[in-house]
């Protein structure tokens, strides 16, 4: 017979998984979205944020890796990249709901003002006037205009980036193999 393997014990389904590694990975967003935010006039502040959503993408796949270290030895990348995916879908629906909140309650206006003013600056201006000949001011700015319509260009852009982070992540899981005596584990005959 050949060898087959399977995990001796599964705390928890893949599925549940993915929730609460959803739900760590939206804490780290959202915190990276609100770091960004408050960080506009601050360096360091907009810094944290990005390091905190980068490292967001590596916890999920060396997360991922443990749990196909321990509880799943043949996952494949495509089931990796599943989990993953999943992870950054839940993640990205809990992020979209803080930065709902964000721009309802907190923002009073602030986000639409700066980009007021950033495309009034004559740099700009220009490169708008080459990416989008025609177009008026008034038009680009109107997806930005209230917080459901922010909220909803957001959302369409988390769900984006979570087909492409759930890559990477995918990447970081399947890298490092099994210790050498794990696998004696898993051996069924």
């Amino acid at each position: 017979m050949g060898t087959n393997y399977t995990p001796q014990y599964i705390p928890y389904p893949p599925q549940q998984i993915c929730r609460r590694l959803g739900l760590i990975a939206a804490a780290q967003w959202s915190a990276s979205f609100l770091c960004s935010m408050y960080g506009r006039n601050s360096f360091w502040l907009s810094q944290l944020g990005l390091f905190i959503g980068l490292w967001s993408v590596y916890y999920i796949g060396k997360f991922i890796r443990i749990y196909r270290q321990r509880c799943c030895p043949t996952l494949s990348f495509s089931r990796a990249y599943w989990l993953c995916l999943c992870t950054f879908l839940y993640a990205s629906l809990l992020t979209t709901f803080v930065q709902y909140l964000y721009f309802r309650f907190l923002d009073g206006g602030q986000f639409y003002n700066s980009l007021q003013q950033m495309l009034e600056i004559p740099e700009y201006a220009n490169m708008l006037a080459e990416m989008s000949p025609g177009a008026k001011t008034e038009d680009l700015l109107l997806p930005f205009s209230s917080p459901v319509l922010i909220t909803q260009t957001l959302f369409l852009y988390n769900m984006l980036l979570s087909f492409l982070l759930a890559i990477v992540s995918a990447i970081v899981a399947k890298t490092g193999g099994l210790p050498d005596n794990q696998n004696d584990n898993y051996h069924k005959e």
